[in-house]
């Protein structure tokens, strides 16, 4: 198909009589115009606007819009021998070496290794709970499971990579997840409190069908913290909103969100928020390393969950685990 033109005046369609290419060209990418732009040509007073396809009249008017909002100014631009030289002064060492590395590690959090979680009865403890191990003993279920908690709302953590170490395995299992605290409740009438899908609490208007029992401004009662993507957008919609009193080390002003635009969540059955080892199948004596260049963030009210699967003929073998994290505080 042919290119189609949309032809304007600088002079007289451009507010300030100037056409900046790189920039319209830019603004007309954000802006509401579903056709691919082909080019820009300017000659004396004329700027023709080339499209892939004929515009719609609307967005021939978001085209017009467009022009009667630019500016006439360039891009900023960066001098690429300036920057080179900028980093190099930044990441020069004593011997005016340039260093350089790969890390996914979050601003103001610090490396962390451990084989436990956090003794979460003292908010300030860092290491002392759960230890991350697993042992199946023949008679004993076929499926086997511990839970890590970490005291996370006054110590950020995210999880990087993880270690495992096993011991006379038969083609035997093990998973890794990132699960929610549970929040008990029980039935209501006219509470403010319902239930969706079986398994997420949101809010009702005082027609609500339950009452939630935990003490949810405890930070073992059951709020969850949802995080918020790279791009700044929350891990899903989240329908409460809460604030953290570090002196009472208590949660205040719990307020429902029922848009979904909050920052937490409250769960009556366990989901899954993420599974990161599925069924990783282990034979004999070994180990493995769990790499990668990433780094997940675990919110507030969340907990991990390692299992173990055993499989016939039953037999006697046991597991343990090394979490590389990155935390604000590691003592």
């Amino acid at each position: 198909m042919a290119l189609i033109k949309y032809e304007f005046s600088i002079a007289n369609d451009f507010p300030n009589g100037k056409v900046a290419t790189d920039a319209l060209e830019k603004e007309i990418f954000e802006s509401q115009i579903t056709v691919s732009l082909d080019h820009i040509d300017t000659v004396g007073d004329t700027c023709d606007i080339w499209f892939k396809n004929e515009l719609t009249p609307a967005e021939e008017t978001y085209l017009a819009d467009v022009v009667a909002a630019h500016q006439g100014e360039p891009l900023e631009s960066y001098d690429q021998v300036e920057v080179v030289n900028k980093v190099a002064l930044l990441a020069t060492n004593l011997h005016d070496k340039v260093e350089v590395h790969e890390s996914s590690r979050p601003a103001n959090t610090t490396t962390y290794f451990t084989g436990a979680g956090d003794d979460i009865t003292n908010l300030s403890d860092v290491g002392n709970g759960t230890r991350f191990m697993l042992k199946h003993r023949i008679g004993e279920d076929f499926s086997q499971f511990i839970y890590l908690d970490f005291n996370i709302v006054e110590n950020e953590l995210w999880i990087h990579e993880g270690y495992i170490i096993w011991n006379n395995a038969m083609f035997d299992a093990v998973s890794f997840e990132v699960v929610p605290i549970i929040t008990t409740v029980t039935s209501g009438i006219n509470t403010n409190y319902n239930i969706y899908n079986n398994y997420l609490i949101v809010p009702a208007n005082g027609d609500g069908v339950i009452d939630i029992t935990s003490d949810i401004t405890d930070v073992r009662g059951g709020l969850v913290y949802m995080p918020l993507t790279e791009k700044g957008e929350r891990l899903g919609p989240a329908f409460w909103d809460a604030t953290w009193n570090k002196i009472d080390k208590k949660y205040e002003n719990i307020t429902p969100a029922p848009n979904g635009d909050g920052e937490y969540n409250m769960f009556v059955s366990e989901v899954v928020f993420s599974r990161f080892v599925n069924k990783i199948p282990l034979l004999g004596n070994g180990f493995q390393k769990m790499q990668t260049a990433d780094a997940d963030q675990i919110g507030t009210g969340m907990r991990l969950k390692a299992w173990m699967q055993t499989y016939e003929p039953d037999h006697d073998w046991e597991m343990a685990c090394l979490l590389t994290l990155y935390r604000n505080r590691t003592a």
